[in-house]
């Protein structure tokens, strides 16, 4: 009984003052018999049955004429043409601009690195390397010509197509020291034990390193030094790891003791220093 009190209470959408129990099977929205139009088993408002009726006129034509619903109309057609050909003369100057661009190679090194989608090398995050702040601050000598100069130590690239550092002369020794940025690590305090050095293949190997050492300092430039290590780099092109034990480090200082054999002047292509695990 009180369900059907209920069902009573609903009011025509259209004739308010008409009790009915009906409604449109499409909107679900309550209208009395007067306002609804029968379609097969259902029955539609005024509004659902014209919808209703234009949707099976368009499931009813032809198969041809419902193809034309996929064709692309003309106007879209020449918009996309367009749009295509702008793409095509924008690529085609940003790309005559940049062939006329070049990079230094710390700037190829970051372009490099944002295309790999992080900082990090094979060996972990070089500290001195120019990407993340690493600089040279200091060396015995090098050679102009040729941007043959120390910072090319920590460009990020050991590569024939760009310069290596070479020392002034063949005396001994030569001393480097270099720099991390401090804020490379948000404020905390820096750490090393390992460090890595590669020789040039765009020199001749009698100039490549031989002997050196390895100092650090977690004060300044100027010292005071630790010594961490006297190593023996091998007569290779490849990059050479050398590990210590871990200490605090701002500026590492290497001085070359030896190269293999050149009366000329020694060479390096890259140096790295790391924390490892």
């Amino acid at each position: 009984m009180a369900k059907i009190l209920l069902r009573e209470q609903y009011a025509c959408y259209n004739h308010p003052h008409r009790r009915t129990t009906n409604r449109c099977d499409r909107c679900g929205t309550v209208y009395c018999d007067e306002c609804l139009t029968a379609r097969g088993e259902q029955e539609f408002c005024r509004q659902c049955a014209t919808a209703y009726d234009a949707i099976q006129a368009r499931r009813q034509r032809p198969f041809l004429e419902k193809l034309k619903d996929f064709a692309p109309k003309r106007s879209s057609v020449l918009f996309s043409l367009g749009f295509l050909l702008l793409i095509v003369v924008v690529g085609f100057a940003f790309g005559r601009v940049i062939s006329q661009v070049t990079l230094e190679p710390e700037e190829a090194a970051r372009v490099a690195r944002a295309f790999r989608g992080t900082l990090q090398t094979t060996e972990g995050l070089n500290l001195v390397e120019a990407i993340v702040g690493g600089q040279v601050l200091a060396a015995t000598g090098e050679r102009g010509e040729g941007d043959h100069v120390a910072k090319r130590l920590v460009d990020g690239w050991a590569d024939p197509q760009v310069p290596d550092w070479r020392s002034a002369d063949a005396a001994f020794p030569q001393e480097i020291v270099f720099a991390i940025e401090r804020q490379v690590l948000a404020g905390g305090q820096a750490f090393s034990n390992t460090v890595t050095l590669q020789a040039s293949e765009l020199s001749p190997p009698e100039t490549w390193v031989r002997d050196f050492q390895v100092y650090v300092s977690s004060e300044s430039a100027e010292g005071p030094w630790e010594e961490v290590g006297a190593f023996t780099l091998a007569e290779s092109p490849l990059l050479q790891r050398f590990t210590y034990e871990t200490r605090p480090t701002w500026y590492v200082r290497i001085v070359i003791l030896s190269n293999y054999g050149s009366t000329d002047y020694t060479s390096l292509a890259e140096v790295g220093v790391y924390l490892t695990q």
